[in-house]
């Protein structure tokens, strides 16, 4: 809670997660103690729709403090045994709030459903996040800092590292003026993508199992893992997961819902060479590099994330790494169309 965070004096927020011998820490430095505090405050006195929003920052605070960060090439599922941290918890949770069938399943999924409070015959609708996040960048010590009120200006997220949101690179920002706003410190991923999507549905869960009043049908919750690395679905329990409808809690503006989704596959491409020295290297030295430069130059450049958008599909050189000997490449490839799809994964050789 907001009181032990303020009573803890190295401003160490820290949570062990039942079953693991890890702690997961989220330090706060002074100042985001303050802008935290002072947000609080401010909305304290609201009424219970400001309480409720104070109650999913704190959880969304708490859940992004636990490194979840998926990897790939990984042989196990999931894909990190510490995405299972933050499945620990939620499960610890939905419990406390009285959803007695929550339950983490061998996969590290998270299931979970309310019962119908309005009788038979209504349509189940389901919920689902992913906790894991992304590889591309550190997942761990995270920093987050409340913007109030947000200016429509630039966001220095690191002043010492001078790393700065800008309006210039990303116009959208100004669509938030006025917004208040979590962001990271730059260094790391905030975890937004899909930590939000949780925390707004054990929110939800929360909501549903203190208010009996509000009617509903039967509410199902999933959690998954390895969203991020493409594995999400791999194991996914239909019957565990049993409703009419059901909605992905991930991206997206307020009031906005996607119908239509792409097609998605990742290439792994190892290209070999033939190791020689330098000074012998005369029709001897085959340089894996060089290979697979050309390689990707018979794709078509246009179609890449930097010029295509909507419904338009794209293959990405996500990761490249390698010496003369070896060269290791991945790619994204995504089209809705799955024709378009389909050619796309046939790869130039």
């Amino acid at each position: 809670t907001w009181e032990q965070l303020h009573e803890c004096p190295n401003m160490i927020y820290t949570e062990r997660c039942a079953g693991s011998s890890e702690q997961c820490t989220l330090r706060l430095s002074q100042k985001s103690i303050e802008n935290v505090e002072q947000f609080f405050c401010r909305n304290v006195n609201k009424g219970g729709r400001a309480k409720t929003m104070m109650e999913l920052v704190e959880r969304f605070l708490r859940y992004v403090s636990i490194d979840t960060q998926s990897q790939h090439g990984s042989q196990t599922i999931p894909s990190t045994e510490k995405q299972k941290d933050l499945g620990r918890l939620l499960v610890k949770e939905l419990l406390e709030m009285g959803v007695d069938n929550a339950e983490m399943d061998e996969y590290g999924a998270v299931y979970a459903s309310i019962p119908s409070n309005s009788g038979d015959g209504i349509p189940a609708i389901g919920f689902t996040a992913h906790m894991d996040t992304a590889p591309d960048l550190p997942g761990c010590n995270i920093h987050p800092r409340i913007i109030e009120n947000y200016d429509g200006e630039d966001i220095v997220l690191n002043e010492e590292k001078h790393i700065i949101f800008s309006t210039e690179k990303f116009p959208r920002l100004k669509v938030y003026k006025g917004k208040d706003l979590i962001v990271g410190d730059g260094t790391t991923l905030l975890g937004a993508d899909d930590k939000s999507g949780v925390a707004v549905i054990m929110q939800m869960a929360k909501t549903l199992m203190t208010h009996p009043e509000i009617g509903h049908g039967q509410v199902n919750i999933c959690f998954t893992c390895d969203e991020e690395i493409g594995k999400s679905t791999l194991n996914f329990n239909l019957e565990k997961f049993n409703c009419d409808f059901a909605y992905s809690m991930d991206g997206g503006e307020l009031g906005e819902f996607y119908y239509d989704n792409f097609n998605c596959g990742i290439a792994y491409v190892e290209v070999k060479g033939e190791v020689a020295h330098t000074g012998y290297a005369k029709n001897r030295m085959v340089n894996s590099m060089h290979i697979a430069m050309e390689l990707h130059s018979l794709l078509n450049p246009l179609e890449i994330p930097a010029n295509t958008e909507g419904r338009e599909g794209f293959t990405h050189l996500a990761e490249i790494h390698g010496d003369v000997g070896t060269t290791s490449m991945r790619y994204l490839v995504r089209d809705h169309e799955m024709s378009k799809f389909t050619e796309k994964k046939k790869m130039p050789c």
